[in-house]
């Protein structure tokens, strides 16, 4: 009982609220995702892209660098970046604000955000890999088949080396994340 639709209107109805969730890390795709959609509506008065992915992992300096690096020091009046969420009652409201949630993970369990947020009656944009392919395919989502594998290496979570935290991710590519936009 901690989503629940709140039947709130929070941008105006010719707005379209785009949302990206989870940790910041290779693994979950988000810069790609965020530098997509930005390609596509960077300063596009309708559409409002929700950025909610504080990785509690990394430092806030580390944090805010990555994102510093996608918008090239400037971001877009139309991207919010939304603080690291406390509560499920805060988490609420941000999925309740999107009209459509992004996941490109490329390594992922379950996907508890986009879950939750299509859950609700969202419409998503999904990477069609991993765990949430088990979910995704009657949920009301525009899917995207990967087109291969990369390592998952990312010199923070994942070494390369060991036991644990290694091997590949799935990928996808631009222009089919590009072309899920016009879809969803």
């Amino acid at each position: 009982t901690h989503f629940y639709p709140t039947n709130k209107q929070y941008y105006s109805k010719d707005q379209i609220s785009w949302f990206i969730g989870g940790k910041l890390e290779k693994r979950k795709g988000t810069v790609k995702a965020i530098q997509t959609w930005l390609k596509k509506y960077k300063n596009n008065n309708r559409h409002i892209l929700n950025v909610s992915v504080y990785n509690p992992f990394l430092t806030p300096e580390q944090n805010n660098q990555i994102l510093g690096q996608i918008f090239g020091g400037q971001k877009p009046w139309n991207v919010n970046i939304l603080p690291y969420v406390k509560t499920l009652a805060e988490y609420n409201e941000v999925l309740n604000a999107a009209n459509i949630v992004i996941d490109i993970s490329g390594g992922e369990g379950w996907s508890i955000p986009s879950f939750s947020a299509l859950a609700l009656g969202r419409h998503g944009l999904l990477h069609n890999c991993a765990g949430i392919k088990e979910w995704a395919a009657d949920s009301g989502a525009v899917l995207i088949n990967p087109v291969g594998k990369e390592p998952a290496t990312d010199g923070a979570f994942f070494s390369g080396q060991g036991d644990f935290n290694v091997g590949n991710i799935f990928v996808c590519s631009e222009d089919d994340i590009l072309s899920a936009f016009d879809k969803a």
